[in-house]
């Protein structure tokens, strides 16, 4: 709420300008019948007649510019929010804690973030409001001091009320959000497997599932508004009696003669105005701090989660060039020669896990993974990723072009070889790329959203392609042809054994092209290493 003084300071002075000009409404209305009409005085009359018009300019101009500068700062605030929540959901060291579906962060970065920033509203018009009852009820003490205690006793009761109604809703907020970020994460990842879905025949089962889901989410998001409405509702009956029993107590003043004709005007008048601060304050204020409160939990909730690799480790034998990586894949320890071009053969669950494991995605147990003849587990994140590049099997295509796409890899932090003379038109080609170089816009072919634009073979070979243009000193790669017809691949196969060659290559794969050029292989059906040549 104070993250931008410069803003709010002039947007909560404007704010409290305007609410002090609405309140001078009636007041000068009641001046003008008092000293204007009633007595006569033509030229009280259109002196108070102009500085009616005065008020109104000057508390339209104030709320408009207050609203556009809070709206600013909200703005500000929100893109700030989501900023460092991007940060911490990429953080390379990781993000620990509960596992959060894609979808749950999704909601998170964008519904939470503008929620929260929407609680600067909270601060900007309730204190606004709060001026210009106070305003109004110093007028009503000028004119008949009970009627001003009277005010003051019922805004504290109106805002008790909203204080001990409005408790459950960000408890029941928090729960909405939670359920709605569940059903949307499973949609999401529906979405994604759903060529896998369909071919186990389990459409039944996600359907049911997402059902469940969809339905906790909608008692949830009915059990928060209900709770909405009871806020609301309590508000505008417990103003509306207290406005009522204001201007009745004002029409009886003036039918006694305690206040005059114009008073009175003022006191309904004034009546009328103090419904909206009260019910600003409990409908609007209210509801944006309990649904601003449930947001900033799950906010926090993601920026202050643990890291995966919590703390700095960095042993003092830091590996050197040419380094051997060896892993425990099986039942089996596997070295992998330096400048060598490595197949395994493994199940999908242990690729999986290896490739967690190389990746530092997840950390590695003592004496799994070593590096240089260092325990990977004693080492630095940084200093890991830095020798060691893994290519997912299924990796993310970002919007964009081929080219901009491959150029990525060249951004991948200290994974690339000194002097390495690996250009885009390179990779491009070792990976395969020859159908989209050789169309009419080449690299510069549009890869749409999660390259939905290609075809799912073009996909994977532009996931190659950067991550060879990278030219890691070991790179990783997942099962990087399965997707390709058999001539392609040999191609492909080629290509890159020559292009890496003196560096360290391991493929996942169980691909007869990629173990004739291998090598090493190691086959966990037979639980052997073979060498090839």
């Amino acid at each position: 709420m104070t993250a931008h003084p410069r803003l709010m300071v002039p947007a909560l002075v404007l704010s409290a300008m305007h609410q002090v000009g609405e309140i001078g409404v009636p007041v000068i209305v009641g001046l003008a019948i008092d000293h204007g009409i009633a007595a006569g005085d033509g030229r009280h009359f259109v002196i108070l007649l102009i500085l009616l018009g005065v008020d109104f300019l000057v508390l339209s101009t104030a709320y408009r510019y207050a609203s556009r500068l809070g709206w600013i700062s909200m703005n500000y605030v929100e893109h700030g929010l989501r900023m460092r929540l991007t940060d911490r959901m990429l953080d390379p060291r990781g993000l620990g804690g509960r596992r959060r579906l894609p979808g749950e962060l999704l909601a998170i970065a964008s519904t939470d973030a503008r929620q929260v920033a929407m609680s600067t509203q909270a601060l900007l018009y309730p204190v606004g409001q709060m001026v210009g009852l106070i305003f109004g009820a110093a007028i009503l003490l000028s004119i008949y001091w009970p009627l001003g205690i009277a005010t003051i006793l019922g805004a504290l009761a109106v805002l008790f009320t909203a204080e001990k109604v409005g408790g459950p809703l960000a408890s029941r907020f928090r729960t909405q959000q939670q359920a709605a970020a569940e059903a949307a994460g499973t949609a999401a990842d529906m979405m994604q497997g759903v060529r896998v879905i369909k071919g186990l025949g389990a459409d039944g089962a996600a359907e049911r599932r997402y059902r469940s889901l969809s339905r906790k989410a909608l008692a949830a998001t009915l059990r928060s508004v209900n709770s909405n409405a009871v806020l609301t509702g309590s508000m505008r009956i417990t103003g509306g009696l207290l406005i009522a029993a204001i201007a009745v107590a004002g029409a009886l003043l003036a039918v006694t003669g305690t206040i005059t004709l114009g008073q009175m005007i003022t006191v309904i008048g004034l009546a009328q105005l103090v419904t909206e601060p009260l019910n600003f304050i409990g409908d609007f204020g209210a509801v944006l701090w309990a649904t601003g409160k449930g947001s900033a939990d799950r906010v926090l909730g993601v920026l202050q989660a643990p890291r995966v690799f919590d703390g700095v480790r960095c042993d003092s034998r830091v590996p050197g060039p040419g380094v051997v990586l060896d892993v425990t894949a099986g039942a089996d320890r596997v070295l992998f020669r330096p400048g060598s071009l490595t197949v395994i053969d493994l199940p999908s669950a242990d690729v999986a896990r290896l490739t967690d494991l190389l990746s530092m995605t997840v950390p590695a147990a003592p004496g799994l993974i070593r590096l240089g003849g260092v325990d990977v587990a004693e080492l630095d994140v940084d200093t890991v990723r830095s020798r060691v590049l893994v290519s997912p099997h299924r990796a993310q295509i970002f919007g964009g072009t081929v080219m901009s796409t491959i150029e990525e890899g060249l951004g991948y932090a200290g994974t690339r070889t000194p002097g390495s003379s690996i250009s885009v038109d390179t990779a491009a080609l070792a990976a395969g790329l020859d159908d989209i170089i050789t169309s009419p816009r080449g690299l510069d072919t549009v890869t749409g959203d999660a390259g939905e634009q290609l075809s799912g073979g073009q996909r994977q070979r532009l996931a190659l392609a950067r991550a060879l243009v990278a030219d890691a000193e070991i790179l990783i790669l997942d099962h990087p042809t399965t997707a390709v017809d058999s001539v392609t691949e040999a191609r492909i196969v080629a290509r890159v054994s020559r292009l890496r060659s003196g560096r360290t290559t391991v493929v996942f794969t169980g691909s007869p092209t990629w173990r004739a050029a291998a090598e090493q292989v190691y086959d966990a059906t037979v639980g052997k290493n073979e060498l090839t040549s």
